[in-house]
């Protein structure tokens, strides 16, 4: 048999189980059809139910729709199918005709043998038909969805808003997707075709054979991400903490207390629903530049890249929208919308517009690689409002007045630590870009041209008095600016952002306190005052160590000094949490401030990561020396017949230190195997900049 017949033959043979799916598709398109309608049949004997007043249960209600949308979804699967097989059809019958070389029929001039295909689209296309058949199509895809649509609508109005919220989440969501598939294989059916030859044409060209792809690890990683982008970054929650637990301390502006579980619902609707999906629009803007970075392939942003954008973007939607579900919650003993609702709500637009903010003043520096002084006091003036914004939010949320004095200087000393953190964080961020010092300088640094991505670093470290140069030629004294403690390193100017943020820290929160704890007598601001001045004097030449641990021990002498003055009238010396509160205050910006002096960026990144292995390898070596299994570094054992010394049993060792989870820039202790617990590798992680 000659080439040509045999591929003549497989032609032939191609088109026969293609007619033969066709007419197989029919009957399929026909009861899918009837299970639609007896689905919507049922569905509204449902809603007559519910119209009666009849009890039914709420999740039978909301669930009842779904079975109408899989079988429509079905159908639509089938209808896509099928436009492939009418284009596929169509090729092969005039592959077929040209190699037959067939004419026109005798009956019929304008009409060729093998065009059945052709003939029957040309009535049932809905791109380009005109006829009575795209009309009757069109109709019953149209009045289908409008009575299903109309029934689940129906439905929702006899539930209560969260179920109304779940069913326009997923009937929406289905409706709008399947609608979307319909248009593009329906009206554009060249163009699916096309897109679907296409991808064929590359999976033809690869093996099937199993490949060695980074792909399941990227998806895997992908995954984490998604549930919790930026994992370090929910230590921040404490500042929400902090408002909620100070606001229930001083008194609510005239409201009964919200209870416990509307305030811990509220402080996850926040951290994790609202924050984490502002961090994942962080990620996908700063994708560009978050590859260029020296660890980039350890920061722990958006993994897969611009491929794994529509996922983040899908996972932001239903971020919000699980906010908003928790909006409609109603929770045992709180009104139906309680003011942690509506501070809630509020929550969206003030967390977006500070990142909007701060994505516009860092995209002006990105566009001229370089960020002037007027660009970076505006960006670091922004970059700390997140904090007093959380603050703001647990204040609110927990019943404190809408606006005091007392509140307005909380607010300023929360963006003084917001301006500590992140002024420092970003140093370290600078260092991570060193490549070597300068040649016969170990007091200046050659810095690799993709700090020119973050214009805003080079910038801070020239006003911190850090002397670089930026060169991709890496000199004769390399350094690994990633393992670089370069606080300690750095010359001490009292005009740093942390050091101002520490003054403006002491100087608010001791203007704040007297009427806070209701304390006229307690006159902390000239210690406060004392402690600002002392934070700025020049007292050592490299870092700010010995500043930062006077200024501390100033306010603490007024802390203990106020307490004394006030102990014969009372005062605060039956106010425990008072007193505890006003040494935190007096300790925490030296404590951080020396959390940041002895760290570098690796070891600051994935604090959360470390902090979960080193919990789980604990509780792993405890559970196998509670049962006695085999481990590999096992207590000896005592023959009380041979050995009457005792032996000493393995303990685990101590845990990291977690001084500074505050702002995710902890130094960590040394990642040793905890039992036979898998040693932890250094890894970069990510931070958030507000």
């Amino acid at each position: 048999m000659s080439m040509p017949s045999r591929t003549l033959d497989a032609l032939m043979l191609d088109y026969s189980e293609a007619r033969d799916d066709e007419r197989s598709f029919t009957a399929v398109q026909g009861s899918v059809v009837a299970l639609a309608l007896t689905g919507v049949a049922l569905l509204g004997a449902l809603a007559n139910e519910v119209a009666d007043g009849k009890r039914v249960p709420p999740p039978l209600v909301a669930g009842a729709p779904l079975i109408i949308l899989c079988i429509l979804a079905y159908g639509q699967v089938m209808g896509a199918l099928a436009v492939l097989r009418s284009f596929y059809m169509r090729s092969l019958e005039r592959e077929i005709r040209s190699q037959l070389e067939l004419r026109d029929l005798a009956d019929y001039p304008a009409l060729r043998a093998l065009s059945y295909a052709e003939l029957t689209v040309s009535y049932t296309t809905l791109a380009r038909g005109r006829g009575f058949g795209r009309f009757m199509a069109l109709m019953i895809f149209v009045s289908l969805w409008l009575v299903f649509g109309g029934l689940t609508l129906f439905l929702a109005l006899w539930l209560t808003p969260p179920w109304q919220i779940a069913m326009a989440v997923v009937y929406g969501g289905g409706a709008l997707t399947i609608f979307t598939d319909t248009v593009q294989t329906n009206m554009r059916g060249r163009s699916f075709f096309h897109r679907q030859v296409a991808l064929t044409s590359r999976r033809q060209s690869g093996s099937m054979l199993p490949s060695g792809s980074p792909t399941p690890a990227v998806s895997k990683k992908l995954l984490r991400y998604l549930v919790l982008p930026r994992p370090d970054d929910l230590v921040k929650g404490l500042f929400v903490v902090a408002g909620i637990a100070v606001a229930l301390t001083v008194g609510r502006d005239g409201r009964p207390a919200p209870t416990a579980g509307a305030l811990v619902l509220f402080v996850i609707a926040v951290e994790w629903l609202v924050y984490q999906s502002r961090y994942q629009w962080n990620d996908i803007r700063g994708i560009a530049e978050d590859a260029q970075a020296p660890s980039s392939a350890q920061r722990g942003r958006l993994p897969g890249g611009a491929a794994s954008v529509p996922a983040s973007l899908l996972t932001m939607l239903l971020r919000l929208i699980a906010m908003g579900w928790v909006v409609a919650l109603g929770w045992p003993g709180e009104p139906r919308v309680s003011r942690a609702d509506l501070v809630l709500l509020i929550a969206v637009p003030l967390i977006y517009g500070v990142g909007i903010a701060y994505e516009t003043i860092r995209h002006t520096a990105r566009l001229a690689k370089d960020s002037r002084w007027p660009n970076l006091l505006l960006t670091l003036g922004v970059v700390g409002i997140g904090y007093p914004v959380r603050f703001a939010l647990g204040w609110w949320a927990a019943g404190g007045p809408t606006w005091n004095l007392s509140l307005g200087w909380l607010l300023v000393a929360c963006w003084g630590l917001g301006l500590l953190f992140v002024s420092l964080t970003w140093i370290l961020e600078f260092a991570d870009h060193i490549s070597s010092y300068v040649d016969g300088d170990r007091s200046a640094y050659r810095v690799s041209p993709t700090i020119l991505s973050k214009p805003h670093l080079l910038r801070l470290a020239t006003l911190c008095g850090i002397r670089s140069e930026t060169s991709d030629l890496t000199g004769s004294d390399p350094v690994d600016g990633g393992d670089l403690r370069i606080i300690s390193r750095t010359r001490f100017r009292p005009w740093c952002p942390w050091t101002v943020g520490g003054a403006v820290w002491y100087i608010a929160v001791s203007l704040s306190l007297s009427g806070l704890l209701d304390a006229a007598e307690l006159r902390l601001w000239p210690w406060g005052l004392a402690a600002a001045v002392m934070l700025t004097l020049p007292i050592n030449r490299r870092g700010g160590l010995l500043s930062n641990l006077a200024a501390s021990l100033v306010f603490t002498t007024g802390v203990v000094w106020s307490l004394w003055i006030t102990a014969p009238t009372g005062g605060l010396a039956d106010r425990p949490a008072a007193v505890v509160t006003l040494f935190v205050v007096a300790l925490l910006p030296s404590v951080l401030y020396l959390n940041f002096y002895f760290s570098t960026y690796r070891s600051t990144r994935a604090v959360a990561e470390r902090a979960i292995r080193t919990a789980v390898g604990v509780l792993r070596w405890l559970a196998l020396w509670f049962v006695g299994a085999p481990r590999r570094a096992t207590a000896p054992t005592m023959d009380v017949r041979t050995d009457p010394k005792p032996s000493t049993p393995t303990t685990p060792p101590d845990n990291e230190s977690a001084a500074g989870a505050m702002a995710d820039t902890a130094a960590p202790a040394d990642d040793q195997p905890v039992g036979d617990a898998v040693p932890v590798p250094r890894q970069a992680g990510n931070q958030s900049l507000d």
